[in-house]
């Protein structure tokens, strides 16, 4: 069944059947949702010393890959910014986990001196779902520092259990560091395809 809300968002599984004027008919396949979350509050301020921690604060709608509902195909981005005070040296863990499975990210970012916005963009696909059902991310951390733009790109590929829902997260963990706190202001997860 398919549901189209008062935005025209449609959610559900199953088909959509669209005729044209001449007579010809195409079959839509529809599943899932258009909209997954969007964050409504500041996320918590993490420093070094805390343990780690989700980016994400809270928002409407799920962070949550319900148990069996990913497809093969299925594409997704999370996209999180924020403000991040940093000294030379000082490094960072940031990992896009859904349920207990490492997908991408950066496991060990050194930062310059920077006192800025930041933006964190990861897109991750299902792929391989007739051998081992497996998620393909890939993203890109931006930021400044003394005004100048700096970044790193990522990519990785992880198996993941479909059978049981699985909660999207970006576990955040200062590695090293004297002075430093990141926290995100805006998050949305969006399915793409």
């Amino acid at each position: 069944m398919q549901v189209v809300d008062k935005d025209g968002n449609v959610s559900g599984n199953g088909s959509l059947i669209i005729t044209s004027k001449d007579g010809k008919t195409k079959e839509v396949i529809i599943t899932g949702s258009s909209k997954y979350f969007s964050q409504t509050a500041v996320g918590p301020t993490i420093k070094y010393g805390d343990s780690p921690t989700n980016l994400i604060g809270d928002g409407v709608g799920s962070l949550i890959l319900l148990a069996n509902s990913l497809q093969e195909g299925d594409s997704f981005t999370l996209k999180t910014s924020g403000l991040v005070y940093a000294t030379a040296g000082d490094t960072l863990s940031l990992i896009l986990m859904i349920g207990d499975q490492k997908i991408c990210g950066l496991s060990y970012f050194q930062f310059p001196d920077t006192k800025s916005l930041f933006e964190l963009e990861i897109d991750f696909t299902a792929v391989n779902f007739r051998k081992n059902p497996t998620i393909l991310g890939t993203g890109k951390l931006l930021f400044t520092a003394k005004n100048i733009y700096n970044g790193e790109t990522f990519f990785d590929i992880s198996a993941i259990n479909i059978t049981v829902d699985n909660l999207i997260q970006i576990e955040t963990q200062w590695l090293s560091g004297r002075s430093n706190s990141i926290y995100s202001i805006l998050t949305t997860l969006i399915k793409k395809y």
